[in-house]
This record gives structure tokens, sequence and C-alpha cells, in this order.
């Protein structure tokens, strides 16, 4: 009843006029140029870029929705990670046609969207792997499709192809020149024990996993985050290593250690006159800064600052700038999930609240912001999304509506928007709303001034719902704008085969106002009647 009523207010409200505050303008911030031109860009391409984009999506009250089922279109045994891309390839077929590329647990896969034409392509197995994710895997602007491999194939299907080996790799695809064209792997680097025993020094690492990242730096090369065990037993000690490669994929050009302890699995970056590029990486007990510069092929670290979060799984800075000032903003929540493979959460002893942190750039300028959350806010197990001055925070559920907390069920709720306030110089809480799931980080439209996400109600079925960001003419913010039925969720009683879940960041805004959102074991398009 109560999400009815919001409904009925944002009808009435599309009626009245009010005094409003200005939507989020558009981000200044630099697309990074070595990456794929695309109406999504990958979500730490530049700063200020965190899961938002100025492209409009759906804010009709009616939405319509289509449904791709990875299991029926494949015959494969599928599921889906975080990571999509939207493609800018120009087919020759049409002009106007889309790739929506995505990882699942073992495959890569293609979809094509094109008018009213939401369709299966093509798909490829990556590993024999019985849980993966595809983390990190990104486009570059030459139409490359970049894929990490923690394993190393071994995959029958591939044994005399180009993309054969034994060790963790970085696999490389082209699409073709026709939008039904197949996935065909043109490229691999592998990370074998002799190449990084020449450009490192050392032999045992891991690449593709959760703490690792693969970034591409501004000026075109590929940044990579080894981790590496160090001592007699495995996970006595990690650190964590930067090597540089080549924008040809051919051979590691820099490889310096940055960190002790093991990193996030991605990373915000900047760039400066120079033509250097500066990442921000967190580790278990810091935030680190480091520099690349290609003019000199030197990994530096420049500054870190001491900052340990409890239970950091998953949190990764987002740079958002602000009267002229950069902040490194992370949440500090009192629960995370830390069972990478079941999602399953578990809470600190510490309980004091969840924390919004805001660390000052260069890192040790100035005194780091600390914004407690409403009490309801205490699992969070990604980085905010962020666009301008708005940072937007969910309660994370684990994989699933019903996510166990502490070996218990619990079906998290909570949402709360924070802005920059000028004249306090901190940030403050906006709105929130404590009845309302949207498990895994929102997106942001400064388009069409509406966060996106999607969570499940007590009925048992998942919504996509889309609320105001900010007060506008239309209404105020908090509001629910869309809210769409989906179908059952993943812990539903009914046990569909259907069900839709949460897979983290899962929904992508494309050029012609509609949304992509991966449902776990589908892909969804939803767009205004």
């Amino acid at each position: 009843m109560i999400l009815v009523r919001r409904l009925v207010s944002v009808m009435l409200f599309c009626c009245l006029s009010s005094a409003f505050a200005a939507p989020p303008t558009k981000s200044s911030a630099p697309v990074n140029p070595a990456l794929i031109d695309s109406p999504w860009p990958t979500y730490h391409a530049g700063p200020a870029r965190q899961a938002s984009t100025q492209l409009r999506g759906p804010d009709a009250v009616q939405v319509s929705s289509t449904f791709r089922y990875f299991e029926q279109d494949a015959g494969e045994r599928f599921g889906t990670s975080p990571w999509h891309i939207l493609s800018e390839q120009k087919y020759s077929d049409s002009r106007t046609a889309r790739a929506v590329w995505g990882v699942s647990l073992k495959y890569l896969y293609k979809y094509v969207i094109d008018g009213d034409r939401f369709e299966y392509v093509d798909h490829t197995k990556l590993n024999n792997l019985p849980f993966f994710i595809g983390w990190n895997f990104f486009g570059l602007s030459d139409g490359r499709i970049v894929v990490p491999n923690p394993s190393g194939l071994r995959v029958r299907e591939h044994r005399k192809s180009v993309c054969a080996g034994k060790h963790p790799s970085l696999l490389v695809y082209r699409d073709g020149s026709t939008s039904n064209s197949s996935i065909e792997c043109q490229q691999k680097f592998e990370f074998s024990p002799t190449v990084l025993d020449n450009a490192c020094g050392f032999r045992r690492t891991v690449i593709g996993t959760t703490p690792v990242a693969v970034n591409v730096t501004y000026s075109g090369e590929i940044a990579v985050q080894l981790r590496r065990e160090v001592g007699r037993f495995r996970n006595e000690r990690r650190e964590t290593w930067m090597a540089i490669l080549d924008n040809a994929l051919t051979r590691i050009i820099a490889c310096e250690k940055i960190a002790e302890g093991a990193s996030t699995n991605g990373v915000p970056m900047l760039r400066d006159a120079d033509g250097r590029t500066h990442l921000y990486i967190a580790t278990d007990d810091e935030i680190v800064h480091v520099s690349w510069d290609p003019s000199t092929l030197k990994v530096t670290r420049e500054a870190a600052t001491p900052l340990s979060y409890r239970g950091r799984t998953g949190t990764t800075p987002t740079i958002v700038s602000v009267d002229d000032q950069a902040w490194l903003v992370t949440i500090d929540a009192r629960c995370a999930v830390t069972k990478v493979f079941s999602g399953a959460i578990e809470c600190d002893a510490d309980d004091s609240p969840s924390r919004l942190v805001a660390v000052p750039i260069p890192l040790g300028s100035g005194e780091s912001i600390r914004v407690d959350l409403p009490d309801f806010i205490d699992t969070v197990e990604n980085s905010p999304a962020a666009a301008g001055g708005h940072i937007v925070v969910a309660n994370y559920s684990g994989y699933t509506p019903d996510g166990k907390k502490d070996g218990k069920p619990d079906r998290a709720t909570g949402i709360v928007a924070l802005r920059w306030d000028s004249e306090r110089s901190t940030f403050i809480v906006d709105w929130s709303i404590a009845d309302l799931q949207i498990s895994g980080v929102p997106t942001i439209s400064t388009g069409s001034n509406v966060v996106y996400g999607s969570g499940s109600e007590p009925d048992g079925n998942t919504y996509f719902y889309g609320l105001r960001l900010v007060d506008d003419e239309h209404g105020d913010a908090s509001e629910i704008v869309v809210r769409a039925l989906l179908g059952p969720s993943k812990d539903s009683k009914r046990g569909a085969g259907d069900a839709i879940y949460d897979a983290g960041n899962n929904i992508l805004i494309n050029d012609d106002g509609s949304t992509i959102m991966a449902g776990g074991e589908s892909l969804i398009r939803i767009r205004d009647e």
C-alpha cells in the first residue's frame, strides 16, 4: 500500500507545478579516449561516472518489458554478472543497431538491439571453472573486447584456436561487420610464469578473480593489478602489484609493487596535463595513489591514506568533483558480503552506523569527511552511484532478495541519497526510504532526473523502479516515477524457472531511452510504452 500511495502521489504531482531544485548538470569529467565510445561507459572510465549517465531512461508510469533468457537462447547453463557493455559498432546491415556484450558465469555473450528487435546473437565458453565472474571486461576504442580469464582456457572447443592456453590470460575479441556476426577470439595475452618472472621478478599470482582489477589508462595502456601470495603457506601474506601492458597487448612494459595486502576489483582514475594517469586503489588498510607516466614508462606509488573498512568486499572508491574539490567517496558498512561464492553477509562487531567516507584529493591534502547513514543502511557491497554532487546508496541482500545475514534470511531494504552542501562544505543526507528494496548499486540518469534499481516486494515478485533524484517541476525527490512488475524473485516460494534476482550493478541505459537490466539468468529490456 505504501508503494501504491507513492505512485498515486507521483501521478498527482505530474499535473502540478512547484518550486524545485535543478537536476545535476552534465559532468565535466573527461571520457577516457582509449575506451569504447559507448552510451554506457565502463563504470570507472572517468571521475564522477560511477553508475551514472547523462542519457534519459524510462520515466513514464507505464513501461514495457521484453525478456531474453540465456538458457533458452544459447542452450547452456548461464547466469550473469554486473558487467555489460553497449557497443558503439556501426553495422553494415543496420546503422542503428547496438550490441550488448556481457559476461556470465562461464561465457562471453552478445545480444543485439535495433528498434523493436532484441535478439540473441552468439556466445563462447571462457573456461571450465565451476564458478566465474568476468570482472572488468572492457571495450577498447578500436572495437576490441577484452575479457580476463583467471585460469587459462581448458575448453575442448578452443584447443586449436588462438585462445588455447593454460595460464591466466586476457582474451581479445572483435565484433564483426554485421549485427549477427558470431564471436571469435582473435588474440590472447598469457601471464605465464616466464612472462611474470621476466617482467616482475615473481611467479605466483592470480588474475581475473574478485580482488584483481584490469583497467585502461588514459593513454591507452592496460593496467592490471596482480595479487602475489608470499610465504610458505597459501595466503600467508599478500602483495598488490601493478603491471602495465602495451595497448596491443603483446608485452608487459612496467611492473611495480604498489601495496601490501589485497586490493579491490575496480579503480577510478584521473589524468593530468602532462599525460599521466592517476589511479586510486583501495587495499585492506589504505587508499593508494599510483601514477602511470607513458613518457617514462614508470609506475610510481605517490601517496597513501590509511583507511580500513568493516568487511571491505567489493568496496571501490568513486571520484566526486564539487566546488573545485575532488573527493574519493566510499562506504564503510557495518555488514558486508564475505562469501563471494554464496553471497552470505556477515556483520562486524562494531555496530556503529554505516557511513559515507570522502577522502580529499590529493591524498593527505585535508581532513576526510564522514557522514553517518540512516540506521537501516547496514550492508553495502559496492561503491556508491554518483552524479555531480549527488550520491545514492542502497542496501544489499547478497545475490538474492532474501540474503543470509549472519546465517539468517534477511530481506534488506533501504535507499538513501546524499548531496554536497556548499555552504557547510560537506555531504548531507538529502532523502531516504526505509521500506523499499533496491538491491545492488543504483543507476542515476541525469537526463531524466531518475535513479533506477530493482528489488523484491513482500508478494515474492521483483520490480523495476525509477525514483526522482531531486525536486523538479513534476514532483518531489524520492517519489516513485516507474514501478514495473518483472516476475517472481529468486527467493519466491513458487520456485519459478524464470526468477529475477540481483546481479550487482545491473542496469544500463541505452541512447534509445531504454534500459537493459541483468536479471540473473536473463537480460531484460525496459522502455516507455
